[in-house]
């Protein structure tokens, strides 16, 4: 089985003498003499795919291109306040496009000598509210996913992280730091939909997957508690998405929480218009799937359980 990456995104930042689009608000390290601070400047170019081109087949193309991200953010925390403490200052990085490329750019002045943790987040939904898709706990730098409020198909959970430990020394080089999904992608793709629907008209599609999870630490990237078995609500078939596979239609597209590479058991479940028709259930067992790469899995879906996966 072979896997494509995903969309990264590429950030930078380099010391200098500037403090426009500072926060301090509430930031207990305002309070120190100006010659005792030290401005660093973030640059974020989200840069687009990396990796196979078979992401940007077509104009078209929407799941996973990145295009849905909206809300930037940076939460600066100070070491000195120990671990659990809440961000010194929260940055809201403005999401420009400038010649077709998606750009940030941020300002901030930290006290020199001393260390500071940084975590980058950027969603395409309110990621701060409890009740959202996706939750930012800003103390223990932990992202939550509801998959209970979560259908298939569902772009809003695309989303992209990197955190750094700096030192505000008198000089701090200038870093590129690469944004990545904490998310696995799995892409299920059909040869004989049409076939399929013109006989047995279908009515949406539900995916159920095991052992994935629902927390991960920003900071560190490690997974938070035990894997679940998640359903997720049905949705229907995509018709405005190109396939990675040439060919193929997609059947359904979920995110996936998961740590690095591991595999999972999928179930298809195919609901028809006709409500006296029975759903058909489609087994897929050991389906390789890794954090910022996409897992299609493809063929005769629907009239055959003999399916590749690459």
């Amino acid at each position: 089985m072979t896997f494509k990456n995903l969309f990264s995104a590429i950030v930078g930042f380099s010391t200098l003498i500037f403090c426009s689009g500072c926060t301090d608000d509430l930031n207990p390290d305002s309070f120190h003499n100006q010659e005792d601070l030290i401005a660093v400047q973030f640059h974020l170019d989200f840069k687009g795919m990396t990796g196979d081109p078979t992401r940007t087949l077509a104009p078209d193309y929407k799941f996973s291109d990145g295009s849905s991200i909206t809300v930037l953010k940076g939460y600066v925390y100070n070491q000195a306040n120990g671990y659990n403490a809440v961000p010194i200052q929260v940055l809201d990085i403005d999401v420009k496009v400038i010649d077709g490329k998606k750009i940030g750019d941020i300002s901030i002045m930290l006290p020199q000598n001393q260390k500071f943790d940084v975590v980058f987040l950027g969603t395409s939904i309110n990621h701060n509210a409890q009740t959202s898709k996706l939750h930012y706990n800003i103390t223990d730098r932990t992202l939550s996913v509801n998959y209970n409020i979560i259908n298939g198909n569902d772009e809003e959970l695309d989303c992209f992280f990197a955190s750094r430990t700096i030192v505000t020394t008198a000089h701090v080089d200038a870093k590129t730091i690469e944004l990545t999904r904490p998310f696995a992608q799995l892409n299920i793709g059909t040869l004989d939909y049409e076939e399929y629907n013109a006989t047995t008209p279908v009515k949406d599609i539900a995916v159920k997957v095991s052992s994935i999870y629902n927390k991960v630490n920003l900071m560190t990237g490690d997974i938070v508690g035990e894997p679940l078995d998640v359903s997720f609500k049905s949705s229907t078939v995509p018709s405005d998405q190109l396939y990675p596979i040439e060919g193929f239609s997609y059947l359904a597209m979920n995110y996936l929480l998961v740590d690095q590479r591991k595999l999972v058991n999928v179930d298809i479940i195919v609901n028809h218009t006709n409500s006296s028709t029975s759903s058909k259930t489609i087994n897929i067992p050991k389906v390789a799937v890794e954090r910022n790469y996409q897992t299609n899995v493809y063929g005769k879906t629907l009239l055959t359980k003999e399916l590749p996966t690459e």
